[in-house]
């Protein structure tokens, strides 16, 4: 047992070091003296020779690192794999955002990614000419089950208690966000699927890592870069994901202006959603949901 790591051994543990350097010091000043030496030549002496010792050691450190990094580059493990606190992930983000040419995301709702991602996405790859591909995986809102499931499963979130009608609504919001999205910035290339399984971790993963979050708020995050043994395993598990949802063919979408509630149930009939919707208070939800995407951003 390292004695170091135990809380009922590390003072025990000190306390015996202190005694034996105090020990060693008072034999090395007093029996070990040099003939003839005072004590205050003495301790110049030795401390003279600790200095020199420690500036020897430095030295061969300093040649180990210089080895290590030059004879011998490896990858940085720190980087390959990375633990971010909750308060980092937004900016972590929006700095993959910035040089990636595709963004792979599993979503249950896709709160954030409506609030923030793909519109940094659209906003990118317009700036900077760079067609960007993005497939997004989201839970189908048209299965109310599966709502009531995802329910069970999350705390109280932003924007007060959610229902199954609040789920459905926050994914047909974040659908046809991407939608809109794709038609205001030619360059993204996107791409919906439906699943109607239920997953706790999300994925969002762009050219260089994969990124896995937890459910609430406040949860940290992992984010495993490409030379990482586990980039491909997240990867292949969301094309296994993707390869078995429902492909959305938003193509017959012809008004993209969704501040109009007789356009998102437009929208939502050539996509094959009008189940999500059954009343006209549902199509005014979604439509504040559209136009106040950081109203439900538990994550902001």
């Amino acid at each position: 047992m390292d004695p170091v790591a135990s809380r009922n051994l590390r003072r025990p543990y000190l306390t015996v070091l202190i005694l034996l350097l105090v020990l060693f010091v008072i034999v090395r000043f007093t029996y070990l003296r040099a003939p003839g030496a005072d004590l205050e030549a003495s301790v110049s002496t030795t401390l003279g020779q600790v200095v020199d010792a420690l500036i020897g050691a430095m030295l061969a450190a300093l040649g180990v690192a210089i080895l290590l990094i030059v004879v011998f580059p490896g990858p940085d493990m720190s980087e390959a794999v990375r633990v971010l606190p909750s308060r980092e992930i937004g900016s972590f983000i929006r700095s993959e955002v910035a040089d990636t040419r595709e963004w792979l995301i599993r979503a249950r709702t896709g709160v954030y990614f409506r609030a923030r991602t793909i519109r940094w996405l659209g906003e990118l790859a317009t700036a900077n000419h760079r067609a960007i591909r993005v497939q997004l995986v989201i839970m189908d809102p048209r299965d109310t089950d599966l709502a009531r499931r995802l329910l069970l499963t999350r705390a109280q979130v932003a924007g007060g208690a959610w229902d199954e009608k609040r789920v459905m609504h926050e994914i047909c919001a974040s659908i046809l966000t991407c939608v809109g999205q794709a038609r205001r910035h030619p360059r993204l290339d996107i791409s919906i699927a439906l699943s109607r399984n239920l997953w706790i971790i999300s994925l969002d993963i762009s050219s260089r890592y994969v990124l896995v979050a937890g459910p609430q708020n406040g949860h940290p995050a992992i984010a495993y870069s490409a030379n990482s043994e586990f980039f491909d395993s997240f990867r292949s598990e969301f094309e296994a994901t993707y390869g078995g949802a429902e492909k959305i063919d938003f193509s017959g979408v012809q008004n993209v202006d969704f501040t109009d509630t007789g356009n998102i149930s437009a929208a939502l009939a050539a996509m094959g959603l009008s189940a999500s919707v059954t009343e006209p208070a549902d199509l005014e939800e979604i439509r504040q949901l559209i136009q106040n995407p950081e109203r439900s951003n538990q994550y902001r």
